[in-house]
């Protein structure tokens, strides 16, 4: 747990909470579904934003977020076990102690240049504290080639491993230390934590085991202390953030123009701090304000490369003064004694202040970027996928700004199109532009939003249906300044609703026949009782009437009838539901005599009927009553359509053959 009690790492890094975790993968998942069906994904290290207009921009990864990102272990190292990290640290400690032993300028164990507690600080917040045994025994093995005493030895290594371990924790405690150095507070909180609390740490301890030991005489002491905190504080101050924002420096440099950008500026910065430390001005002494002609560079470099780069520019200008300083030239070597590293340290502090503050400033402002255009992005695809586009009306200037949502909405292109308010009106429907008008008006009068639907007119002469609606936007005194507004393409809503209405429409016409064929077979099954009692009277009739009667064919004729009205009520009872069809083999030559039989009495006295039979004819299996309906509906159709002239309806029977083809034209 951290000091805010949140869940931390063992790095001192905050643990996203489960639900958290569950979130960004369900959000991961769901961006890769949405890149899958068409819907454009940033590339690969890199983020694809789009402004308010809906222009792309790509920001590429030098300030994305992954130059923000947690340094961490390479992956390459991580595989490597503990100890064979251990062995590294420790080794790389030893190397960089004796280099800095090369400085002493007390006895033999205290100099003003001390790498290794840089070495110890990058090593604990990259790797962990984990690894402090590495650095035990570096400092041991140092401190034992330098011939001390095995007490003072004893001493020294643990108040240099005590130095980076104090140092990480207060820093994770006191300031909830991020260990990417993108926060200026994390840059200013190093810096405080390792000259108060680290460095004065091991300077006490390894001073004093010193003093007990005799090898550094007790009038020295305040000296050594001074002396042995300046170069653990420029060791950790010059080194440490290198380790630390090692691989944030190959984040940045990803071309060859950046590259040859970085070295361009590292050249300069060598030759300015070499002009100023090493070998001065070649007419003259060096003026004192010469003095801050690298920070230019430092500036420049931190802006551009970030953390990275300001670490590898503290590095170089530090080591150009110090070599300065050490062998007798630049601004701090003609002070006497020890008080040029004095100067000389104050010097660097604020050089590391300059660059590495910035560049943490800057990182904050990168990331914030980031963020508001990833945001615009989403905002932007939101609009798409939800055919949602935004305009702003700015009532001052007249200037009109439509989204690239509303620009998908009229079916325009971004290059094409001039979004001004007379170009938005030439694309609404003629017989909507006075009500767009009014609503514009109400909107810049009222309080409140104003909407209303209207047709827009596409170049490839569609018509898409929009709900637009506005709201005015006004200053301190209450005058509209802006009219901001959105539009929703609802085609294709207006579609589903005018299917759902045919469908519904259909529905009734479908009741309606139900009914009526219901209706139908009532009244069917009614009237055919009715003509049974007809027939069968007309039947005992006929018995009862003489042979030569001439009532004999009016009775007949009512019997055929009779018939017909029972056949159509047979049909009507089919229609409902009710009745049955009668599947028989018939022969069409006399369906069609009986039934013209039948027609004379329906058709016009205008029209004159004939029948063309085939020779040859075979019989068709059908139902009887069905077939005479459609012949009868058929005769009669074709009677009525001749004209009041007369003339002839004719009837032919026949066979034929018929494929595919006959039957699809």
């Amino acid at each position: 747990q951290g000091r805010s009690g949140r869940a931390t790492d063992p790095r001192g890094r905050e643990r996203l909470p489960k639900h958290g975790r569950i979130f960004r993968i369900s959000m991961v998942a769901m961006m890769s579904r949405i890149s899958a069906r068409g819907v454009p994904s940033p590339p690969d290290g890199a983020v694809s934003v789009f402004d308010f207009c809906g222009r792309p921009r790509i920001l590429s990864a030098m300030s994305s977020p992954a130059t923000a990102a947690a340094p961490g272990v390479p992956s390459w190292l991580e595989s490597w076990p503990l100890g064979v990290r251990v062995a590294l640290v420790g080794l790389a400690y030893f190397v960089l102690a004796r280099l800095g032993l090369a400085f002493a300028t007390i006895a033999a164990n205290i100099s003003p240049v001390w790498p290794p507690s840089g070495l110890a600080l990058g090593a604990l917040i990259v790797g962990g504290l984990r690894l402090w045994p590495g650095v035990a025994m570096g400092a041991l093995a140092a401190a034992i080639s330098a011939g001390a005493s095995p007490l003072a030895v004893v001493l020294m290594a643990t108040g240099n491993t005590l130095e980076p371990l104090v140092t990480v924790s207060l820093l994770r405690w006191l300031f909830e230390f991020r260990d990417d150095f993108t926060r200026p507070q994390d840059v200013v909180g190093f810096i405080l934590v390792l000259g108060l609390a680290g460095a004065p740490l091991s300077a006490l301890v390894g001073t004093g085991a010193l003093v007990l030991a005799g090898d550094v005489p007790r009038a020295e002491f305040v000296a050594a202390v001074l002396t042995w905190w300046a170069g653990n504080f420029t060791g950790g101050l010059v080194i440490g953030p290198l380790l630390i924002a090692a691989h944030q420096m190959l984040g940045r440099v990803r071309s060859g123009a950046q590259l040859r950008e970085f070295v361009g500026l590292l050249v300069l910065l060598v030759a300015a701090g070499g002009t100023v430390f090493v070998w001065g001005l070649p007419w003259g002494p060096l003026p004192p304000a010469l003095t801050f002609l690298p920070f230019p560079l430092l500036v420049w470099i931190a802006w551009r490369f970030g953390i990275g780069g300001a670490a590898v520019s503290l590095l170089t200008l530090s080591t150009l003064a110090l070599w300065g300083t050490t062998h007798g030239t630049g601004p701090f070597a003609p002070v006497e004694g020890n008080s040029n590293y004095g100067h000389l340290l104050a010097y660097l502090v604020v050089v590391a202040l300059t660059s590495l503050v910035l560049a943490a400033f800057n990182a904050q402002r990168e990331q914030v970027v980031v963020r508001l255009r990833q945001r615009e992005w989403q905002l932007s695809e939101a609009q798409r996928i939800g055919n949602l586009g935004v305009w702003v009306w700015d009532l001052r200037t007249d200037k009109f700004q439509l989204s690239n949502g509303g620009l998908d909405i009229l079916g325009e292109r971004r290059a094409a199109f001039v979004p001004t308010v007379a170009a938005f009106l030439q694309r609404v429907h003629t017989a909507d532009r006075a009500g767009l008008e009014a609503m514009l008006g109400r909107a810049r009068a009222a309080e409140k939003p104003e909407s209303c639907d209207l047709r827009m007119l596409r170049p490839d002469g569609t018509i898409r249906q929009v709900t637009t609606s506005g709201a005015a936007l006004r200053n301190a005194r209450g005058q509209p300044i802006l009219l901001l507004g959105t539009m929703v393409d609802v085609s294709e809503r207006k579609r589903f609703e005018d299917e759902q209405a045919n469908l519904q429409r259909k529905l009734l016409e479908t009741q309606k026949l139900e009914s009526l064929g219901l209706l139908a077979g009532g009244i069917a099954h009614d009237f055919n009782n009715l003509l049974t009692g007809i027939m069968g009277n007309a039947s005992l009739l006929r018995l009862k009437l003489p042979e030569d009667a001439p009532m004999h064919e009016g009775l007949r004729r009512i019997e055929a009838s009779a018939e017909r009205a029972a056949d159509l009520c047979r049909q009507m009872l089919a229609y409902s539901g009710k009745g049955r069809f009668v599947i028989r083999a018939v022969d069409l030559n006399e369906l069609v005599r009986g039934t013209l039989t039948l027609a004379q009495t329906s058709v016009p006295k205008k029209a004159e009927l004939t029948f063309v039979p085939a020779a040859v004819l075979p019989r068709v299996r059908a139902d009887l009553l069905q077939l005479r309906q459609v012949l009868l509906n058929l005769v009669v159709n074709a009677a009525e359509s001749l004209p009041e002239t007369g003339g002839r309806a004719a009837v032919r029977t026949g066979t034929m053959a018929v494929d595919r083809l006959w039957l699809a034209g």
